[in-house]
């Protein structure tokens, strides 16, 4: 299967497929609902937990982020 030939709607039935195998359903839906759409202000809320950060630790938390979604994105690749 070669993920560049697949629509966006083929691509997301594999992820959740994908997910639904590894994490089961119930640890799917536990991962999903953080990246649900939300009607809050991220930036407040995210100044109450974080404090004021360095740029350096700015940068490092988004470097962590986008680094986990490749790790997931080549699971999901390769399993398929």
């Amino acid at each position: 299967m070669n993920i560049k030939e697949l629509d966006p709607v083929q691509i997301r039935k594999l992820g959740l497929k994908a997910l639904a195998e590894i994490l089961g359903p119930v640890g799917m839906v536990y991962l999903l609902n953080f990246y649900e759409l939300g009607t809050s202000d991220y930036t407040k809320e995210r100044k109450n937990w974080l404090g004021e950060l360095s740029v350096f630790r700015t940068i490092w938390l988004n470097y962590c982020s986008l680094y986990i979604v490749i790790i997931i994105l080549f699971e999901i690749y390769f399993l398929f």
